[in-house]
Protein backbone atom coordinates (compact mmCIF):
# COMPACT_ATOMS: atom_id res chain seq x y z
CA UNK A 1 0.00 0.00 0.00
CA UNK A 2 2.88 2.37 1.07
CA UNK A 3 4.27 2.16 -2.45
CA UNK A 4 1.56 2.72 -4.32
CA UNK A 5 0.74 6.35 -5.53
CA UNK A 6 -1.33 8.65 -3.50
CA UNK A 7 -5.16 8.54 -4.82
CA UNK A 8 -6.38 12.00 -5.73
CA UNK A 9 -9.97 10.53 -5.71
CA UNK A 10 -10.74 8.48 -2.62
CA UNK A 11 -14.22 8.40 -2.91
CA UNK A 12 -17.29 8.56 -5.32
CA UNK A 13 -19.43 10.30 -5.74
CA UNK A 14 -22.17 7.72 -4.79
CA UNK A 15 -20.32 6.88 -1.59
CA UNK A 16 -20.31 10.72 -0.55
CA UNK A 17 -24.56 10.62 -1.29
CA UNK A 18 -24.82 6.80 0.25
CA UNK A 19 -27.11 6.36 3.28
CA UNK A 20 -24.45 5.82 5.65
CA UNK A 21 -22.87 8.67 4.33
CA UNK A 22 -25.59 11.30 5.11
CA UNK A 23 -27.45 9.51 8.08
CA UNK A 24 -24.12 9.06 10.50
CA UNK A 25 -21.49 10.77 9.25
CA UNK A 26 -23.41 14.44 8.70
CA UNK A 27 -24.61 14.65 12.25
CA UNK A 28 -20.92 13.31 13.76
CA UNK A 29 -19.01 15.85 11.43
CA UNK A 30 -21.90 18.41 13.04
CA UNK A 31 -20.93 17.43 16.32
CA UNK A 32 -16.96 17.82 15.58
CA UNK A 33 -17.84 21.09 14.09
CA UNK A 34 -19.11 22.40 17.15
CA UNK A 35 -16.58 20.90 19.66
CA UNK A 36 -14.07 22.92 17.65
CA UNK A 37 -15.92 26.22 17.81
CA UNK A 38 -16.43 26.27 21.30
CA UNK A 39 -12.76 25.12 22.22
CA UNK A 40 -13.28 21.92 23.27
CA UNK A 41 -11.17 20.50 21.18
CA UNK A 42 -7.49 21.13 19.72
CA UNK A 43 -7.39 21.76 16.04
CA UNK A 44 -5.25 18.76 15.87
CA UNK A 45 -7.84 16.48 17.55
CA UNK A 46 -10.24 18.03 15.20
CA UNK A 47 -8.52 16.98 12.10
CA UNK A 48 -7.49 13.29 13.69
CA UNK A 49 -11.36 12.71 14.09
CA UNK A 50 -12.49 14.36 11.11
CA UNK A 51 -10.13 11.48 9.03
CA UNK A 52 -10.97 8.68 11.45
CA UNK A 53 -14.98 9.31 10.95
CA UNK A 54 -14.47 9.06 7.43
CA UNK A 55 -12.51 5.79 7.55
CA UNK A 56 -15.01 4.57 9.50
CA UNK A 57 -17.80 4.90 7.33
CA UNK A 58 -15.92 3.85 3.99
CA UNK A 59 -13.91 1.37 5.30
CA UNK A 60 -15.49 0.06 8.89
CA UNK A 61 -13.74 -3.48 9.17
CA UNK A 62 -10.14 -2.58 7.65
CA UNK A 63 -9.45 1.09 8.15
CA UNK A 64 -7.42 0.53 11.16
CA UNK A 65 -3.83 -0.85 10.25
CA UNK A 66 -1.17 -2.50 11.98
CA UNK A 67 1.66 -0.95 14.19
CA UNK A 68 3.76 1.22 12.65
CA UNK A 69 7.11 0.00 11.19
CA UNK A 70 8.88 2.74 12.15
CA UNK A 71 8.96 4.99 14.77
CA UNK A 72 6.83 8.07 13.59
CA UNK A 73 8.33 10.34 16.29
CA UNK A 74 11.63 9.84 15.63
CA UNK A 75 10.41 10.69 11.95
CA UNK A 76 9.32 14.16 13.17
CA UNK A 77 12.13 14.96 15.51
CA UNK A 78 15.79 12.79 14.57
CA UNK A 79 16.46 12.97 18.23
CA UNK A 80 13.34 11.76 19.86
CA UNK A 81 12.29 8.53 20.37
CA UNK A 82 8.79 7.18 20.86
CA UNK A 83 7.69 5.45 24.26
CA UNK A 84 4.59 4.43 25.26
CA UNK A 85 4.39 7.50 27.86
CA UNK A 86 4.95 9.80 24.54
CA UNK A 87 1.74 8.59 22.89
CA UNK A 88 -0.12 7.89 26.06
CA UNK A 89 0.15 11.79 26.10
CA UNK A 90 -1.30 12.92 23.21
CA UNK A 91 -5.03 13.07 22.36
CA UNK A 92 -7.04 9.98 21.46
CA UNK A 93 -7.54 10.95 17.65
CA UNK A 94 -3.80 11.55 17.36
CA UNK A 95 -2.79 8.45 19.44
CA UNK A 96 -4.20 6.49 16.52
CA UNK A 97 -2.16 8.49 13.90
CA UNK A 98 0.85 8.08 16.78
CA UNK A 99 0.45 3.61 17.02
CA UNK A 100 -0.75 2.79 14.03
CA UNK A 101 -1.27 2.95 9.84
CA UNK A 102 -4.69 3.67 8.26
CA UNK A 103 -5.70 2.25 4.99
CA UNK A 104 -5.58 4.75 1.95
CA UNK A 105 -3.89 6.78 4.42
CA UNK A 106 0.07 7.42 3.46
CA UNK A 107 2.72 7.92 6.49
CA UNK A 108 3.31 11.45 5.53
CA UNK A 109 -0.45 12.12 6.95
CA UNK A 110 0.71 10.91 10.32
CA UNK A 111 3.70 12.83 10.64
CA UNK A 112 1.91 15.94 9.52
CA UNK A 113 -0.60 14.69 12.74
CA UNK A 114 2.21 14.00 15.08
CA UNK A 115 4.40 16.76 14.62
CA UNK A 116 1.17 19.33 14.78
CA UNK A 117 0.26 17.94 17.91
CA UNK A 118 3.82 17.83 19.42
CA UNK A 119 4.75 21.32 17.95
CA UNK A 120 6.69 21.17 15.13
CA UNK A 121 4.42 21.89 12.61
CA UNK A 122 2.57 25.11 12.98
CA UNK A 123 -0.67 24.08 11.01
CA UNK A 124 -4.34 26.15 11.17
CA UNK A 125 -6.80 24.61 10.57
CA UNK A 126 -9.87 26.74 8.08
CA UNK A 127 -13.23 25.09 7.63
CA UNK A 128 -13.38 26.88 3.77
CA UNK A 129 -10.72 26.78 0.81
CA UNK A 130 -8.52 29.40 0.98
CA UNK A 131 -7.32 31.41 -1.96
CA UNK A 132 -3.92 31.11 -3.60
CA UNK A 133 -2.81 34.17 -1.72
CA UNK A 134 -4.09 32.95 1.74
CA UNK A 135 -1.60 30.19 1.19
CA UNK A 136 1.15 31.98 0.00
CA UNK A 137 0.96 34.65 3.02
CA UNK A 138 0.77 31.70 5.02
CA UNK A 139 3.63 29.44 3.69
CA UNK A 140 5.61 32.99 3.49
CA UNK A 141 5.19 33.15 7.35
CA UNK A 142 6.39 29.45 7.35
CA UNK A 143 3.07 27.66 8.26
CA UNK A 144 0.57 25.99 6.21
CA UNK A 145 -3.12 25.20 6.20
CA UNK A 146 -5.37 22.36 6.55
CA UNK A 147 -8.76 22.26 5.48
CA UNK A 148 -12.07 20.10 6.68
CA UNK A 149 -15.56 21.11 5.51
CA UNK A 150 -18.34 20.46 7.94
CA UNK A 151 -21.50 21.40 5.71
CA UNK A 152 -23.91 18.69 4.41
CA UNK A 153 -23.92 20.24 0.95
CA UNK A 154 -20.05 20.19 0.99
CA UNK A 155 -19.77 17.06 2.60
CA UNK A 156 -21.57 15.42 -0.47
CA UNK A 157 -19.67 17.16 -3.35
CA UNK A 158 -16.25 16.81 -4.54
CA UNK A 159 -13.90 20.32 -3.87
CA UNK A 160 -13.29 22.35 -6.64
CA UNK A 161 -14.76 19.25 -8.71
CA UNK A 162 -10.97 17.65 -8.17
CA UNK A 163 -11.26 15.92 -5.19
CA UNK A 164 -13.36 14.29 -2.43
CA UNK A 165 -13.66 16.14 1.39
CA UNK A 166 -11.02 13.68 2.86
CA UNK A 167 -8.87 13.67 0.14
CA UNK A 168 -8.53 17.62 0.24
CA UNK A 169 -7.69 17.08 3.84
CA UNK A 170 -4.97 14.54 3.36
CA UNK A 171 -3.99 16.46 0.78
CA UNK A 172 -3.18 19.28 2.78
CA UNK A 173 -1.41 17.48 5.58
CA UNK A 174 0.69 15.65 3.00
CA UNK A 175 1.79 19.02 1.74
CA UNK A 176 2.35 20.34 5.17
CA UNK A 177 4.77 16.70 5.74
CA UNK A 178 6.97 18.18 2.29
CA UNK A 179 7.31 21.45 3.74
CA UNK A 180 8.25 20.78 7.19
CA UNK A 181 9.95 17.54 7.17
CA UNK A 182 13.71 18.98 5.68
CA UNK A 183 14.76 22.08 7.26
CA UNK A 184 16.91 22.97 4.71
CA UNK A 185 14.02 22.55 2.37
CA UNK A 186 11.90 24.57 4.43
CA UNK A 187 13.92 27.42 4.82
CA UNK A 188 14.61 27.59 0.71
CA UNK A 189 10.55 27.33 0.15
CA UNK A 190 9.88 29.73 2.30
CA UNK A 191 12.55 32.36 0.85
CA UNK A 192 10.57 31.80 -2.51
CA UNK A 193 7.36 32.67 -0.99
CA UNK A 194 8.83 35.52 0.90
CA UNK A 195 10.08 37.05 -2.41
CA UNK A 196 7.51 36.11 -4.61
CA UNK A 197 4.70 37.81 -2.14
CA UNK A 198 6.74 40.78 -2.07
CA UNK A 199 6.68 40.93 -5.49
CA UNK A 200 3.02 40.69 -6.19
CA UNK A 201 2.94 43.65 -3.83
CA UNK A 202 4.54 45.32 -5.97
CA UNK A 203 2.82 44.51 -9.27
CA UNK A 204 5.58 42.71 -11.14
CA UNK A 205 2.84 39.43 -11.72
CA UNK A 206 0.70 41.40 -12.97
CA UNK A 207 0.21 40.73 -16.29
CA UNK A 208 0.17 37.31 -15.32
CA UNK A 209 -2.89 37.95 -12.86
CA UNK A 210 -4.91 39.51 -16.09
CA UNK A 211 -4.87 36.19 -18.11
CA UNK A 212 -6.63 33.38 -16.86
CA UNK A 213 -4.63 30.50 -18.03
CA UNK A 214 -1.61 31.65 -16.76
CA UNK A 215 -2.89 33.18 -13.32
CA UNK A 216 -4.34 29.22 -12.77
CA UNK A 217 -0.37 27.79 -13.34
CA UNK A 218 1.26 30.73 -11.35
CA UNK A 219 -1.08 30.20 -8.76
CA UNK A 220 -0.10 26.30 -8.76
CA UNK A 221 3.43 27.43 -8.74
CA UNK A 222 2.81 29.78 -5.29
CA UNK A 223 0.17 27.75 -3.17
CA UNK A 224 0.26 23.89 -4.14
CA UNK A 225 3.66 22.54 -5.51
CA UNK A 226 5.41 22.56 -2.44
CA UNK A 227 8.52 21.35 -4.06
CA UNK A 228 12.22 21.76 -4.03
CA UNK A 229 13.12 26.02 -4.08
CA UNK A 230 15.37 25.01 -6.88
CA UNK A 231 12.08 23.50 -8.69
CA UNK A 232 10.06 26.34 -7.59
CA UNK A 233 12.05 29.32 -9.12
CA UNK A 234 12.86 27.07 -12.47
CA UNK A 235 9.01 27.00 -12.84
CA UNK A 236 8.07 30.28 -12.24
CA UNK A 237 11.02 31.62 -14.58
CA UNK A 238 9.39 29.74 -17.12
CA UNK A 239 6.15 31.25 -16.60
CA UNK A 240 7.77 34.46 -16.72
CA UNK A 241 9.45 33.69 -20.10
CA UNK A 242 5.76 32.97 -21.71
Amino acid sequence: MRKKRYRQFLLTEDELRSKSHVEWLHPAMNELSRRWRSGELAEVEVVAQYILFFLRVFRPLDYLGGPHKQDVFSAVGATERSTSDDSESLSAGVRVFARNSLRSVPLAVNRSIVGWAKGRYPLRLLDYVPSAEELLEQQAAGKRIVTCLFQPHELKSWVNNSRDPLGFALHDLIHADHFFRDAEMFAGQVEFYREVRDKMGCGEFNSILADPVRRARFEYIISDMNSHPAHLRACLAHELAQ
